[in-house]
Parts: structure tokens; C-alpha cells; sequence
């Protein structure tokens, strides 16, 4: 699925806005003024002044399967790198235990698990990914 939209996308007539840069600067500035509102109003109800955001966001182009893969997994790890549970399927706000039920959500699932060849493999990844991440840290202790 991913390697058509990509062929798709490639395949498309270039659009003349996003040479020029328009698309770009449009969905920067708008998601400037979405935070810079929310910033404002944040600090008018708790009294407090300064900036709520660490750094600006950032965007990557997702270009292959595999950096798709792993983005998924460290969006989904990322409360357990932060030790904020033990277990992905314990995050509230996360999509990844919505994976596992058929409650109506806006997530098409059965994309996500072909991501991943089939449910018992983005099982696997995941925890993978989580052992790898804790690997990473215990080896940055030690130097």
C-alpha cells in the first residue's frame, strides 16, 4: 500500500504551488498561529508567561516502508521511553492499543497491520524496538 501512494505520488504532475514554496509557507504559518494561540491562552488561565513549546516542530518525509515502520514504532514507544507506563497497550492516547479491538476509530487498522505484514509481526517490531531503545539508554549509562 505504502509503495503505491509513493508511486503515485511520484507519478503525479508536479504542482506549481509546492515548487514555489506557497503549500509550505501556508501549513507552517498555520500551524504557528494553532500553537501560538494555544500558548497565549494557556499562560492567561494559569498566570504564567514564556514559551510552552521546547523547539519548533519539524517534519521528515516518510520515503520508504522501513522509516515508516519506525516511526510507527517510536510513536507508539514513545510513553514507555518516557516512563510513562511499562506497556504501550497501557497508553491512553495512544493509537496503538486500538490496533487490537474492533471499537469504531478513525485508524484504519487493517493499513497499519499490513505496515507490518500481519499483527503478530507489528507485535513483535514493537517490543523489538522497545528492547533496542533500552539497549541504547543502558549503553549511554556506561559510557
Amino acid at each position: 500500500m505504502f509503495r503505491e501512494k509513493i508511486a503515485m505520488r511520484k507519478s503525479r504532475p508536479s504542482n506549481k504551488l509546492d515548487e514555489m514554496g506557497i503549500v509550505e509557507k501556508l501549513v507552517n504559518e498555520q500551524f504557528s498561529h494553532c500553537f501560538n494561540s494555544y500558548a497565549q491562552s494557556y499562560n492567561k488561565r494559569y498566570n504564567r508567561f514564556g514559551s510552552l513549546f521546547k523547539e519548533s516542530f519539524q517534519r521528515k518525509v516518510i520515503d520508504s516502508e522501513e522509516y515508516l515502520r519506525s516511526v510507527i514504532c517510536y510513536v507508539h514507544n514513545n510513553a514507555i521511553h518516557h516512563e510513562l507506563v511499562d506497556d504501550a497497550l497501557k497508553w491512553k492516547h495512544s493509537s496503538y492499543p486500538n490496533l487490537f479491538t474492533s471499537c469504531p476509530t478513525i485508524i484504519n487498522r487493517q493499513e497499519v497491520i499490513e505496515i507490518f505484514d500481519n499483527l503478530e509481526n507489528l507485535v513483535y517490531v514493537h517490543k523489538q524496538s522497545v528492547e533496542l531503545s533500552l539497549m541504547e539508554f543502558c549503553a549511554e549509562l556506561m559510557d
